[in-house]
């Protein structure tokens, strides 16, 4: 199986105008990746929705990869 990374540069390669891998809404604190350190609300929905923006990216990604793969075959069996 082929990974996103390799999947997006193909794409880019290729010519095809992607979006860019989501940034969290909110910088990362290192003190609350401390062992026992409590943890705001507004850090863990950042995490959540970063979590869900990556999803949809690798989701968009991997679209992308399929209808490319499908037109570079449609341009190799296309008659000359």
């Amino acid at each position: 199986m082929v990974s996103t990374r390799v999947k997006e540069n193909a794409l880019r390669k290729a010519g095809v105008v992607m979006a860019p891998f989501p940034s969290r809404r909110l910088p990362v604190q290192e003190r609350y990746q401390e062992r026992g350190a409590r943890v705001p609300q507004a850090e863990i929905d950042a995490d959540v929705e970063l979590a869900r923006a990556v999803l949809q990216w690798k989701l968009g990604i991997d679209r992308q990869y399929e209808a490319h793969l499908r037109n570079r075959a449609a341009a190799r069996d296309a008659p000359v």
